[in-house]
């Protein structure tokens, strides 16, 4: 009897990682992704991501060897300028009062639109909102911040340059700090509360106009700040 209790265990600690049983559960924190794990042409579902808008769909958006901001590969995302590609992953901040996010992110020349990162809010079925992150405009080439309100950040951004970006969020205060290349050119932005931050996004630019956008992201980092 013994023998077969360990038989049977040992099949369904086999089926488990066969069925690869992790691969769905939510990313915790701290939560890293530079997609060098991933195939070319790969779409990383096995670190968490997942579809929320679908641009130009599936055939788009994949692990790319030929742009990083730093190793050999970065997540590459194609929309258009009037339905976007976002893609997000999902992580539970119950317990965090701090929150910090790194990203690097990179339009290239071909894109009509510049692009978007931050907490993915849907309204209705073809509207969303972005909370506590940043959006990388084409219309006057300047970074924006939104909170609560949507504020300048005065930074100018150029196509075909990474930027690495960082974002502070404290829950407590709602207050949210944000960083370009290591110099902070936000500080104290009214945050948007806990309740909209469950789902992680990286996007391109929704505009009201015609062609095809595409932006790259790389080296994503989300840890509970001291």
């Amino acid at each position: 009897m013994y023998r077969q209790c360990i038989l049977a265990f040992t099949i369904l600690v086999f089926l488990f990682v066969l069925c690869g049983g992790d691969n769905n559960e939510e990313p915790q924190l701290p939560f890293s992704d530079g997609f060098e794990t991933y195939s070319e042409d790969e779409y990383p579902s096995s670190g968490g991501w997942y579809e929320l808008w679908s641009g130009t769909g599936d055939g788009g958006t994949f692990v790319v060897d030929n742009a990083a901001y730093s190793g050999e590969k970065s997540f590459m995302l194609s929309g258009y300028p009037n339905w976007t590609r976002t893609d997000g992953v999902t992580v539970d901040l119950g317990e965090v009062n701090r929150l910090t996010y790194e990203v690097a992110i990179m339009i290239p020349s071909i894109s009509s639109t510049g692009a978007m990162i931050g907490f993915f809010v849907r309204i209705s079925s073809n509207e969303s909102r972005n909370y506590n992150g940043l959006t990388f405009d084409s219309d006057d080439d300047f970074v924006y911040a939104k909170g609560i309100p949507t504020t300048n950040s005065g930074f100018t951004w150029e196509r075909d340059a990474w930027y690495l970006v960082k974002v502070e969020i404290d829950y407590d205060d709602l207050l949210m700090d944000v960083w370009i290349d290591g110099v902070q050119v936000v500080s104290d932005l009214e945050a948007a509360h806990q309740d909209t931050s469950d789902i992680f996004s990286i996007s391109t630019q929704w505009m009201p106009i015609s062609g095809l956008s595409v932006s790259f992201f790389d080296d994503i980092e989300m840890y509970e700040s001291p």
